[in-house]
């Protein structure tokens, strides 16, 4: 976190990215360390999805899954909770710690333009870095109150929300976050709505309606049709973007290195991981989060639930929530590498 974080500032980059280094080298022992303590069959499928995540690097020289691997196998025993409690205090000092670098000229604050209108990114890389910062401080801020949330809470939100809005003007991380707190807000005053099967049947098909969107939407785009078209204005032609790979490009099973043959940045989340992650992390990816929704309903951990959903949703325009550098809550897409049903902490 502190590297993704951080590690764009050039003063900082060499030391962080040496840091990161050790930290990786820290996961894979712990991730060895795993045969020692858990059953055989697990270990072997710890084995297996580490074996896909470096097959699928050498190929796209994306090590996002490999990370994901390592540190949901290296913190199974540990729980979830105490897990996004650290993000949450380690991520709001960090983002404290760049506002202030970037006030005093250690950070830049990079100034974008849209319709005329200034977006600071207050020292991140960019002013949808910042959004995407403070968007998962919200998730942890949401998962941590559990059933506890409150008015408090979701009025802190909104505030967060509307700051992030005012100096960043980050769209969608600001419509993502109203997302959650709608969601919460239903969650609260219906809870029962959470325990029927058609809300949990609703939940498992936002992925693959989403990614059928995407894909239609850029099959529009490229025949220019006006639906598309418009589609691609509200998204800030992000849809242009997965457009120009899908000309250019062919998806592959194991992925490929998609900004050394196109010089154009793919946000939206559903062609990135098709297009960079591969045909094969992309059925994963999927198969996993059918898995994870199944489990934590039954469980009734519907935060969680929540949450991964307005990630999916955010995924239309956005993509660095996929690596768990940037989000600790893709944890929660590997529900049987964590802790045995950590989705049954108790927050009442």
């Amino acid at each position: 976190l502190i590297y993704s974080m951080l590690g764009h500032i050039p003063m900082l980059h060499s030391i962080f990215q040496f840091l990161s280094l050790i930290g990786i080298a820290l996961l894979v022992l712990g991730f060895l360390f795993q045969y020692r303590i858990c059953e055989k069959k697990e270990f072997i499928v710890y084995c297996c999805f580490f074996i896909v995540a470096i097959v699928t690097a050498i190929y796209n020289k994306n090590f996002a899954f490999i990370k994901l691997v390592l540190f949901a196998g290296s913190v199974r025993y540990v729980e979830m909770k105490n897990i996004v409690e650290f993000d949450l205090k380690l991520r709001a000092i960090l983002i404290i710690l760049l506002y202030v670098m970037s006030l005093i000229g250690f950070a830049n604050d990079e100034v974008f333009y849209y319709n005329g209108i200034a977006r600071h990114s207050l020292g991140f890389k960019n002013p949808n870095a910042l959004g995407v910062a403070i968007y998962i401080l919200v998730c942890d801020i949401i998962f941590m109150a559990g059933n506890k949330i409150n008015v408090k809470h979701l009025i802190v939100i909104i505030l967060i929300a509307g700051w992030l809005y005012s100096v960043a003007r980050c769209r969608t991380a600001v419509y993502a976050i109203l997302m959650l707190v709608i969601l919460v807000i239903l969650y609260k005053l219906f809870p029962n709505i959470y325990k029927v099967k058609f809300t949990k049947i609703l939940f498992i098909s936002v992925p693959f309606v989403l990614s059928y969107i995407t894909y239609i939407s850029v099959k529009g785009l490229i025949n220019y049709h006006p639906a598309a078209l418009e589609l691609d204005k509200l998204l800030s032609t992000r849809l242009s973007a997965v457009a120009t790979f899908v000309v250019r490009l062919k998806p592959t099973i194991f992925g490929q290195p998609i900004g050394e043959t196109v010089a154009v940045s793919m946000d939206n989340a559903y062609g990135f991981v098709l297009y960079d992650l591969g045909i094969l992390i992309a059925i994963i990816l999927l198969l996993l989060t059918v898995k994870a929704f199944l489990k934590y309903f039954k469980t009734q951990n519907i935060m969680l639930c929540i949450i991964m959903l307005s990630f999916i949703c955010y995924g239309l325009s956005e993509h660095l929530w996929l690596f768990i550098d940037y989000n600790i809550f893709m944890l929660a897409w590997c529900p049987n590498l964590v802790v045995r049903d950590y989705s049954t902490l108790d927050y009442k």
